[in-house]
C-alpha cells in the first residue's frame, strides 16, 4: 500500500538517494586513491582507475531497457528497487576483499561505476513521474545540494571512518545507507502518479526504442541541447582545479579541505537552492543569463587575482564564487533537465541529458590539465573564464528559445 507524502517528504526522498548513490562514487574516485596510495598503487595506476567512471557516458543507451510506456511509474519503481539491491550487495562485495587484490578492486569498482549510473536512471525517471510539476527546479536544487554533501561525505567522512575503523567499515556504511534509503520508496505515491495526466499509458503501446528523433525535433529543443552541453564543464573544470592551485599557492591541507571542501561545498549547495529560487521567481528567460555570469565571474575572479598576485584572500573570494557557479549550474541542469523530458520517454530523456552532459564534462576537464601543463594555472583560468564568457553571451541569444514554464501560470518574462 502506498501512504501519501508531501511534497516536501518526496523532495527529501530522492535527495537521500541521490546522496547514497553518489557516495560510493564519490569515495572510490576521490577517498579511495588515497587508501590505494598507502598500499602501492602507482600514480599511474591511480590514474587509470579514474576510468571506471566511464559508464556514465553510457547513460543513455542504459535507459532503454529502464523505458516502458505501460504504467511507467512502477516500472521505475521496479527497476530502482532491482538496481539498488544489487548496489547494496556489490558494496558489502568490497568489504570482503581488500586493497592488496587489484584484479577483484577494479572489478567491483566497474560494476559500482555501472550499477550507479543505472540506477540514477529510474530514480529520477520515478521522480519526474511523482513529483508535481511545480516542484521540478526544486528537485534539481536538492540534487545539486545533495552532490556537493556525497562529496564532504565520500571524500573526508568516509575516509576518517576507515583510518578509525578499518578497510571494510566504509563500505558496510554505505550499503546501510542505500538499504534504508531503498525502504523510504514505499511512502511515494506511485499508484495515485500513474493516474495523473502524461502517466496514463497511450492506445497504442510500443517497445522501447533509442527514439532520440521525437526529443530533438520538440520546440526549443537543439537551443536546450546547445546549453546543456556547454553550460558546466568549464566551471566543473576550474572547481577540480582549485584544490592543486591552493595547494601549490602554500596553504595547507587542512586549509585546502576546510575552504575547498566545507566551505566551498557549503556554497555550493546554498547557491543550488538560491539558483533554482531565482528560476521559479523570475523565469528561465531572465534567471539563466545571471546564473551563466556567476560562472565567468568566479572563473574570472579566480584568473585575475592569480595573474595579478593578488593576495590569497581574493583567490578564495574567486573559489567561493566558483564554487557558487558549480551549484547553480547543477541546479538549473536538473532542473531543466526534467521539464525537458518527455512523458512518455522520462528515463530515456534524462539518460540522453545526463550522457550529454558527462560526456562535456569528460572532454573538458582533461583539456584543462593540458592548458594547465603548457601555460600554468593562470593561462589555464584565462582560457576557462574567456569560454564561460562565450557561454553567456550564447545563452543570451538562446533565452527565448528556452523560455519554458516552471510553474504553473508562470508567464514568459
Amino acid at each position: 500500500m502506498n501512504h501519501p507524502a508531501s511534497a516536501w517528504v518526496q523532495q527529501g526522498i530522492f535527495g537521500a538517494l541521490n546522496f547514497v548513490v553518489a557516495v560510493p562514487v564519490v569515495y572510490l574516485l576521490l577517498g579511495l586513491p588515497l587508501v590505494m596510495r598507502e598500499h602501492g598503487w602507482s600514480a599511474l595506476d591511480i590514474g587509470l582507475f579514474q576510468l571506471v567512471g566511464l559508464p556514465a557516458v553510457f547513460k543513455v543507451l542504459l535507459a532503454v531497457p529502464v523505458e516502458r510506456r505501460r504504467q511507467p511509474v512502477r516500472h521505475y519503481l521496479r527497476w530502482a528497487m532491482g538496481c539498488g539491491v544489487l548496489y547494496v550487495a556489490v558494496l558489502l562485495g568490497f568489504a570482503v576483499v581488500n586493497p592488496d587484490q587489484r584484479q577483484w578492486l577494479v572489478i567491483l569498482a566497474l560494476a559500482t561505476a555501472l550499477i550507479a549510473t543505472w540506477v540514477d536512471i529510474p530514480i529520477n525517471a520515478l521522480a519526474i513521474g511523482v513529483l508535481p510539476a511545480q516542484e521540478r527546479m526544486r528537485a534539481g536544487s536538492v540534487r545539486a545540494s545533495v552532490l556537493f554533501l556525497s562529496a564532504v561525505v565520500g571524500g573526508g567522512v568516509l575516509l576518517v571512518l576507515y583510518a578509525h575503523a578499518g578497510w571494510a567499515a566504509p563500505f558496510y556504511a554505505m550499503a546501510a545507507m542505500m538499504a534504508v534509503s531503498l525502504g523510504t520508496l514505499v511512502l511515494l505515491p506511485v499508484a495515485a502518479s500513474e493516474d495523473t495526466p502524461g502517466n496514463q499509458p497511450e492506445a497504442s503501446m510500443t517497445l522501447p526504442r533509442l527514439n532520440l528523433r521525437g526529443f530533438v525535433n520538440r520546440p526549443g529543443a537543439w537551443a536546450w541541447l546547445a546549453l546543456l552541453a556547454l553550460h558546466f564543464p568549464f566551471v566543473a573544470a576550474t572547481w577540480v582545479f582549485t584544490k592543486p592551485l591552493l595547494l601549490d599557492l602554500g596553504l595547507s591541507t587542512t586549509q585546502v579541505a576546510w575552504w575547498v571542501g566545507v566551505l566551498g561545498g557549503g556554497v555550493g549547495a546554498v547557491a543550488a537552492f538560491t539558483g533554482s529560487a531565482v528560476i521559479r521567481r523570475y523565469g528561465v528567460r531572465r534567471a539563466i543569463p545571471w546564473l551563466m555570469s556567476l560562472d565567468a565571474v568566479g572563473i574570472g575572479v579566480l584568473a585575475a587575482g592569480l595573474v595579478m598576485q593578488a593576495p590569497i584572500g581574493v583567490l578564495l573570494v574567486g573559489m567561493l564564487l566558483v564554487a557558487a557557479g558549480v551549484g547553480s549550474s547543477s541546479a538549473l541542469g536538473f532542473g531543466l533537465s526534467m521539464h525537458y523530458a518527455r512523458p512518455a520517454y522520462r528515463a530515456l530523456d534524462y539518460g540522453l541529458q545526463a550522457s550529454l552532459v558527462t560526456l562535456t564534462r569528460l572532454l573538458v576537464a582533461p583539456l584543462a590539465g593540458y592548458l594547465q601543463s603548457q601555460w600554468g594555472y593562470g593561462g589555464m583560468l584565462i582560457a576557462l573564464a574567456l569560454a564561460a564568457t562565450a557561454v553567456l553571451v550564447l545563452s543570451l541569444r538562446l533565452r527565448d528559445a528556452l523560455a519554458v514554464d516552471v510553474e504553473p501560470g508562470m508567464q514568459r518574462s
